[in-house]
């Protein structure tokens, strides 16, 4: 722990700028928390879409975003496991 690499670093920093991007750009937001259904790697993926991280240049920062998490990034239910 500690050491984080270049990639690591790109990852997290893009998560960041489109965080910042995407809370600028909103006009209206719930505060509401939201139960996730299914597999919580799955909601991340759509919610980084949902952000702009879309396209093979974030392909490798989805990667490390989604490493630890349980579940399928391309199954709802978790049907099918990574």
């Amino acid at each position: 722990h500690g050491n984080l690499d270049a990639e690591h670093i790109k990852a997290y920093s893009e998560l960041v700028s489109l965080l910042c991007k995407t809370a600028m750009e909103k006009k209206r937001v719930t505060a509401k928390p939201k139960e996730t259904e299914g597999s919580q790697k799955y909601a991340l993926r759509c919610y980084l879409i949902s952000l702009g991280f879309i396209g093979d240049s974030y392909k490798e920062s989805r990667k490390i975003l989604l490493k630890n998490l349980p579940g399928s990034s391309a199954h709802k239910g978790g049907a099918a496991d990574e």
